[in-house]
């Protein structure tokens, strides 16, 4: 090769060379700028534009100049087809001091708000979307200091300013716009140059109701035709997704399904909402509409949805931002709950595949596939245990939508909750007890029968005069005596407190937590007074008085004498404080709602904890008991299932044949 065809050669790649890396520079300089620009972010308000300043200049770099013909374009538009503000694309830049935010933010706060945490939630993008103009968090000016630079939609002001000189009277509104204000303390000239293109990084979209409330705007901005090509298959969605949003292309094929399927009706009225937007989740609808359970699940929300935006139209027509974290916790059922633990069990290829098929009903609210194991309670349930109480509460011609949507509303985490008092038990007969995990598959279904035979077997290794047959019998009749003794001592609770609630309307429930007091206030001093103490001589006759066995009632008495036990230590307490602390800790949240601001009434929700923690507990436990001992002992299997059916109502027997 010649001197000058390798020196040809060599310029030529020496150039593809230097456009491969300006091209590679330019790419890492637009993702430098969005991360900047996403790390400048301070929140969203709508402000009045006048008080925006368009005549600025950042070293030798300022904005760009007006076209007149381009606002009067958007005046024309605006007059005729009105002003759509809301929309995230149409969004205003502006640049401000951190110290003029903050006094924005401190202006803005609700009662009882600090500003660190509105700061916080404002950066977080929790004011950024929202379904309605009035739904913004909005200011009347902008009070003093230098004005924010506005980088990005100056011919949207002009032309608002000059539609309002127009007309003879206008709304104050007409100039108010939201927002979006940046740090200009932590924006480079390319962070601004960025801003000023008009052209919106794909930031701030951290819920699966943001990104759905973003991709929505961005397709009714579309012409049809356009969304008919969007929309023609998975792969032209999933280009355009990724164009306009972070959306992945593993998650593509469950958001094309969505915004093609019925369902989309209601997740669009779920996302109008802060709250909405901020608990959806695409994986639960993604379930409902796999399960074949969605035109259940749809009548569901919708009516939950009809209900809350009734109360809130009348109550408060704008919903501030105390609101809205007790607000989210009410919308909880609607996606992932520890209710849904009840409902559906782990998978297991392989095993018992008809019955899972008619499990596969129950899928329509549960969250992920593993989140069944969180519960400790529910892990001691078979698959048919799980498939009966979800039969019972949801296909039982005796609960209505509305009560089984109460139900959903009141055992929020009630997993969690009775795993509680499950261990409480289990560790009071086992001290050496481990919670089963999800580590351990033999140990998930457990029953209370293996987990005292794991102690008497730990403990007939040490004592060589007590023997495997010991073991068995001792196991069999402590498991029988502590079943019959729930069930004889929970009857009068359940029928003056459980029976009410199975056919519960709404004009009936003050009459039910009247009645819950007496009867919870009632259950307690019988089971202070009586059930304990049965309780504990029962055992100590089965047990008798090893040292071994009085060190496990001292254990979970807090090793204190019967006796001298005093009030606050005896269990049932210690499970009401659980119950109040993990299941009903959002109940302090609704006590700050409008319309929950009577004493009364939050006097009721505060006795509600324990109420329907011991109604849910003692309504699980009734269907855990059923469960057939493998050797029935004490008692024949028929006189208890004659004893069980005494104490609970006919519709909750089981068939445990079929």
């Amino acid at each position: 090769m010649s001197r000058q065809r390798r020196a040809e050669n060599s310029s030529s790649s020496s150039s593809e060379s230097d456009r491969s890396d300006s091209s590679q520079l330019h790419l890492q300089a637009d993702e430098s700028a969005d991360e900047e620009i996403l790390q400048a972010y301070l929140g969203t308000v709508a402000v009045p534009v006048e008080e925006l300043n368009t005549s600025w200049v950042h070293s030798t770099h300022g904005n760009r100049p007006l076209d007149a013909h381009h606002v009067q374009h958007l005046q024309r538009v605006f007059a005729e087809t009105g002003i759509h503000k809301t929309p995230i694309e149409n969004r205003m830049l502006a640049g401000i001091s951190l110290s003029h935010w903050k006094e924005m933010v401190r202006a803005l706060l609700d009662e009882g708000e600090h500003l660190k945490e509105a700061l916080r939630r404002a950066a977080a993008g929790d004011w950024r979307i929202r379904g309605r103009f009035s739904e913004f968090r909005q200011l009347e000016t902008l009070g003093g200091g230098r004005s924010p630079v506005l980088y990005a939609g100056q011919h949207r002001r002009a032309a608002v300013l000059a539609l309002r000189e127009q007309i003879a009277s206008p709304d104050e509104s007409l100039t108010a716009w939201p927002v979006d204000f940046f740090n200009e303390a932590k924006l480079s000239a390319l962070g601004r140059a960025r801003l000023q293109e008009n052209r919106k990084p794909t930031i701030l979209v951290d819920t699966d109701g943001d990104l759905w409330a973003k991709l929505t705007t961005l397709l009714d901005d579309e012409s049809a035709a356009k969304r008919k090509t969007i929309f023609k298959s998975k792969s032209a969605f999933e280009q355009w997704g990724r164009r306009v949003s972070k959306l992945s292309a593993s998650e593509a094929q469950r958001w094309y399904t969505l915004f093609r399927h019925p369902l989309k009706n209601v997740i669009d009225r779920f996302c109008q909402t802060a709250w909405g937007r901020k608990t959806m989740t695409v994986g639960a609808f993604d379930s409902a509409i796999k399960s074949r359970m969605h035109d259940r699940f749809r009548g569901i929300l919708t009516a939950q949805l009809d209900a809350l935006q009734s109360a809130l139209d009348q109550k408060f027509p704008s919903i501030q931002a105390s609101e809205v974290n007790a607000l989210a916790r009410l919308s909880q059922p609607f996606t992932r709950t520890e209710l849904t633990n009840l409902f559906f069990p782990p998978g297991t290829a392989g095993k018992n595949q008809t019955r899972r098929v008619a499990l596969q009903e129950a899928v329509f609210i549960r969250g992920k596939e593993h989140s069944s194991r969180r519960a400790g309670f529910f892990t001691y349930l078979d698959d048919m245990e799980y498939f009966t109480v979800y039969q019972y509460f949801v296909h039982n011609p005796d609960v209505s939508i509305i009560s089984y949507a109460q139900f959903a509303s009141l055992t929020h985490k009630v997993g969690v909750t009775a795993g509680y008092i499950l261990h409480h038990v289990v560790t009071w007969i086992n001290p050496r007890y481990e919670k089963p995990g999800n580590a351990s598959k033999d140990r998930r279904n457990e029953t209370w029968k293996e987990a005292i035979h794991r102690s008497l077997d730990a403990y007939s290794r040490q004592h060589p005069n007590w023997t495997r047959s010991d073991n068995d019998s001792r196991a069999d009749d402590l498991e029988n005596q502590i079943y019959m003794l729930i069930y004889r001592s929970s009857k009068h609770w359940n029928d003056s407190a459980v029976k009410p609630t199975y056919t519960t309307t709404p004009d009936q429930v003050q009459a039910l937590l009247d009645q819950g007091k007496m009867s919870a206030a009632d259950y307690r001093k019988r089971f202070d007074l009586g059930i304990w103490n049965e309780l504990r001589s029962r055992v100590q006759h089965h047990l008798g008085t090893d040292p071994f066995h009085w060190e496990v009632m001292a254990f979970f008495n807090y090793h204190a004498e019967e006796e001298e036990t005093p009030y606050e230590t005896l269990p049932w307490t210690t499970w009401g404080r659980k119950i109040q602390e993990s299941m009903w800790a959002s109940n302090w949240e609704l006590q700050g709602l409008p319309f929950l601001r009577t004493e009364q009434l939050q006097a009721d929700l505060v006795l509600q904890g324990a109420l329907f923690g011991a109604k849910w507990t003692y309504r699980a436990l009734r269907q855990r008991l059923l469960a057939e001992p493998s050797e029935p002992v004490v008692l024949s299997r028929q006189k208890q299932r004659e004893q069980m059916t005494e104490v609970r109502p006919p519709h909750l027997t089981l068939h445990l044949s079929h």
